[in-house]
């Protein structure tokens, strides 16, 4: 993970996460936000999951934020 991360901002550095709500439940660390890029495949609104596991990213996905995704990873609406 870590190496493709430095592509990804060399190709597109203009890329940009912006948070608007983060919570962390056992060992999954939520967020909801949106990207801005010049790139239309990576702008828009999304839910990043991160599971984490002995302080060690194992996982990490990016998921629509379809009212399903909302109630799912955090319980609610926003």
């Amino acid at each position: 993970m870590k190496k493709g991360w430095p592509e990804i901002f060399q190709k597109y550095p203009d890329y940009l996460n912006k948070i608007q709500f983060a919570e962390f439940r056992t060992n999954i660390f939520s967020m909801l936000g949106y990207s801005t890029c010049s790139e239309e495949n990576l702008k828009g609104r999304a839910i990043w999951l991160a599971e984490i596991e002995n302080d060690l990213f194992i996982k990490w996905q990016i998921c629509s934020d379809r009212e399903e995704n909302l109630r799912k990873f955090f319980g609610k609406l926003f």
